[in-house]
């Protein structure tokens, strides 16, 4: 076992834009109007953590809790201004915590297996819940690692699924996000061509082609939805002058 635990504090003021934004912000539809009045943050963080490690298998719990007096975030309202909607850099005292936990498993020394679930929670001081919470994920990861495979070495395949939940606990005008799952998957290994190394791999993301909104994308007011089957081929070649 192996514990830890970390107690900080910090200040940061207002930035200019918090402070006198008054138009749309560039690439969105928000219309963001700043708070000339906005005093500056300051908290305090206790990060606690708790790490069991036997043989094959290594779990970790991690848990933070962060009040923040005079926290500064962007509120969205039910106010419009040219078809646009207005958000108002605001403030009030809110306490932000959560935590992740993970696990990893290795039965065989060709196989690894690990999960995790992670949460943020952020609160105003009158229990309404703070704007731009991310959803909770749960990940999980299948890696299978051969040494030598023909003319391949250092070869690797693994296939991960992340599932983020739906999101309700939602400021009062902040609209929530559905649940989806991005399923991913890769190889990885290295070959030499004429005793030079070259190192290869092929990744990828969102396989099945999933239709999603993140809840922290800027262009969800937009309709946009992020990023479909993403396929990334890389080769890294070192070579030498001399």
């Amino acid at each position: 076992f192996i514990g830890k635990l970390n107690f900080a504090t910090g200040y940061r003021a207002p930035n200019l834009a918090e402070l006198s934004s008054n138009g749309v912000h560039e690439g969105t539809t928000r219309y963001e109007i700043g708070n000339s009045g906005l005093k500056s943050e300051h908290n305090y963080q206790v990060d606690a953590g708790i790490i069991f490690q036997v043989d094959n298998f290594s779990a970790n719990l991690d848990y933070f809790y962060n009040k923040v007096n005079n926290f500064i975030f962007l509120n969205p309202t039910d106010e419009y201004h040219s078809g646009n909607r207005i958000y108002r850099f605001t403030q009030d005292n809110s306490l932000l915590q959560g935590g992740e936990v993970s696990l990893d498993f290795t039965p065989v020394d060709l196989l690894d297996l690990s999960a995790s679930y992670s949460t943020v929670i952020g609160k105003r001081e009158d229990d309404s819940y703070l704007p731009f919470m991310p959803a909770d994920k749960v990940s999980g990861k299948v890696k299978l690692n051969i040494p030598d495979w023909s003319v391949f070495y250092n070869f690797s395949f693994f296939v991960s699924a992340d599932y983020y939940l739906e999101q309700t606990r939602t400021a009062a005008e902040e609209d929530s996000s559905d649940s989806y799952i991005l399923i991913n998957t890769g190889i990885q290994s290295s070959f030499r061509i004429w005793n030079n190394p070259v190192n290869f791999s092929i990744v990828a993301t969102n396989l099945f082609d999933e239709y999603y909104i993140s809840h922290l994308s800027l262009l969800k007011p937009l309709g946009v939805h992020d990023i479909g089957r993403n396929i990334t081929l890389s080769l890294d070649v070192p070579f030498s002058l001399l």
